[in-house]
């Protein structure tokens, strides 16, 4: 009867120390998806502003000269720049601990491509429509 109360104390210890080990793989699986979700975000904005910057350039050759082309052309230095920002914060992201708010910056800068390619849209409809 002595050894029952240190027995059930020491199954308590075990049982309570593989919820905390599950708990913590769950959470640790938790943030290791939100982090490929997170790199998943940011190389998807990356190759739409690659693809942006592809449009760009075929959209500045139709246009030659004038203040549209130079326009274009600034606009063009803009994407630019934008892709490198989106290839570095991935680059920049692998290295990090887990954070949610990474997650929110990649969706930013996912919808940050995505207008980009809207506003090329417009702009080359524009352009036809006037041309």
């Amino acid at each position: 009867m002595g050894y029952s109360k240190p027995v059930s104390l020491v199954c308590w210890n075990a049982g309570h120390a593989v919820n905390t080990f599950s708990a913590y793989i769950v959470h640790k699986r938790k943030w290791e998806t939100i982090m490929n979700m997170t790199l998943l975000l940011l190389v998807a904005g990356l190759a739409i502003m690659v693809y942006n910057l592809f449009s760009g350039v075929q959209l500045r050759r139709e246009v030659q000269g004038g203040i549209i082309g130079l326009r274009l052309g600034q606009l063009l230095v803009m994407i630019l720049m934008f892709a490198v920002g989106y290839l570095a914060a991935a680059i920049l992201a692998l290295g990090q601990p887990e954070n949610g708010s990474l997650l929110v910056l990649a969706v930013i800068l996912l919808l940050g491509a995505a207008f980009v390619t809207l506003v090329l849209r417009l702009i080359r409809d524009v352009i036809a429509a006037l041309g």
